[in-house]
């Protein structure tokens, strides 16, 4: 009887959080729009213009991932001596990956990698038509991958 009590109470809580949730898309979307507003697509993004995007949308993907139910991110960073494979002269001198290669799941995957790192992303062309997720997309510096319906198209990529 307890669980569906809980179930009672969570289903009063699903539309606000879906309201804060498109509210939010809108509200990153829109600043990312305009922040952007004389930007040349194929340009990559300044520092100040990626600096200015991260943080709001780093902000923005927690907001989302709390309305999503999300109440705690585990990192756990791995520090890897590649000296094995670069040489015994190879020193670390970075703090994050240069690159992080995942396969996501689902969309909280995407709104978890922003909320950690901010990273640039590798997405499907479509994206690009997508309201709201075209402009966060843009402003995360997203790079487009054009996924070739036949052989000739994919060839010729």
């Amino acid at each position: 009887i307890m669980i569906s009590i809980y179930y009672f109470i969570v289903s009063f809580l699903m539309i606000p959080r879906l309201f804060v949730g498109l509210l939010c898309m809108f509200l990153i979307g829109t600043y990312i729009k305009l922040v952007l507003i004389f930007h040349t697509e194929g340009v990559p993004l300044t520092k100040f213009q990626r600096f200015i995007i991260k943080y709001p949308s780093m902000f923005i993907a927690r907001i989302l991932l709390l309305a999503s139910g999300v109440l705690w991110v585990n990192i756990k960073e791995v520090k890897y001596d590649y000296s094995k494979y670069l040489g015994p002269d190879w020193k670390i001198t970075f703090d994050n990956p240069s690159t992080i290669v995942e396969n996501h799941s689902c969309w909280m995957d995407i709104l978890t990698s922003i909320y950690l790192k901010a990273p640039g992303f590798a997405a499907k062309e479509g994206i690009k038509n997508w309201p709201f997720c075209a402009a966060i997309a843009h402003g995360n510096s997203t790079f487009y991958l054009n996924r070739a319906s036949n052989t000739k198209e994919a060839r010729e990529f």
